[in-house]
C-alpha cells in the first residue's frame, strides 16, 4: 500500500476511497512499525479513516481490522453536495 499512497501523493493516482483489512501479525515485532508506516503513508496522502470495524470471524476476533479510508477532496466534494445541493461535482 505504501507504493500506492506515494503515486497518490505524486499526483500520479487519482484515488477517492480504499477498503482495506489490516492484520496484526502476532508474534512480529516489527508489525506495530508496519502499521504504523501504513497509517503515516495513508495521513500524507491525504486519508481519513470514515469506517473501522473489526472483524470477529477471522484473525482469532482480534487481530484483524477493516478499514474504509476516505481521501480529504472527496470528502469536500461530498460535504459540499450535502450542504449546498447543486453546487458541487460528484
Amino acid at each position: 500500500m505504501p507504493p500506492l499512497f506515494d503515486l497518490i501523493v505524486a499526483d500520479k493516482l487519482q484515488v477517492n476511497q480504499i477498503l482495506i483489512e489490516l492484520h496484526r501479525d502476532v508474534g512480529f515485532e516489527d508489525s506495530f512499525s508496519k502499521v504504523y508506516d501504513f497509517f503515516l503513508a495513508a495521513d500524507q496522502a491525504k486519508f481519513r479513516v470514515t469506517h473501522k470495524e473489526r472483524n470477529h470471524w477471522g484473525c482469532g476476533g482480534a487481530s484483524c481490522v477493516e478499514y474504509a479510508f476516505t481521501s480529504e477532496s472527496y470528502l469536500r466534494v461530498i460535504n459540499e453536495s450535502i450542504l449546498c445541493p447543486g453546487n458541487a461535482d460528484i
